[in-house]
């Protein structure tokens, strides 16, 4: 079994970065809605089926930081890989821009680990309620 041209190798690679590019920026939009309005993004059609949601305002705009974080770290990865998937095969550029493209990658993949650091960081400081638990009744009076 042979193995696909570069063309249709690289034109695979594209449309997967196409697709998690989407994903990104969709998470660091909804993330940005969410610290800017104070407003969860979820429709309410769609929060019944969470299993958790974010404990108070404080905790909604944490939760969506980390959704801004994770976001933009997806979007760093998505560059770099595709900055390397498509100038690998060009072998025209002289060495100070080949160092140079491999400079920018390790940067960028460095800021992309940062952004995901701090995004646990952050998320690990959030208290989340239970939507299947049934509301607390009150205690019976003595």
């Amino acid at each position: 079994m042979a193995l696909p041209d570069p063309a249709t190798l690289q034109l695979a690679a594209a449309w997967v970065a196409l697709v998690a590019a989407a994903g990104g920026l969709v998470n660091l939009l909804l993330g940005l809605f969410t610290v800017a309005t104070g407003r969860d993004h979820w429709p309410k059609q769609l929060q019944r089926f969470r299993r958790r949601k974010p404990a108070s305002q404080e905790d909604l705009r944490r939760h969506a930081m980390s959704l801004v974080l994770n976001g933009a770290a997806v979007l760093i990865i998505i560059m770099s890989v595709s900055i390397n998937t498509f100038g690998a095969r060009d072998h025209s550029q002289g060495e100070p821009l080949i160092t140079l493209r491999f400079v920018l990658t390790l940067v960028g993949m460095a800021g992309a680990m940062a952004c995901v650091i701090s995004a646990y960081a952050i998320s690990r400081n959030v208290t989340y309620t239970s939507t299947r638990l049934p509301p607390a009744r009150d205690p019976l009076p003595l």
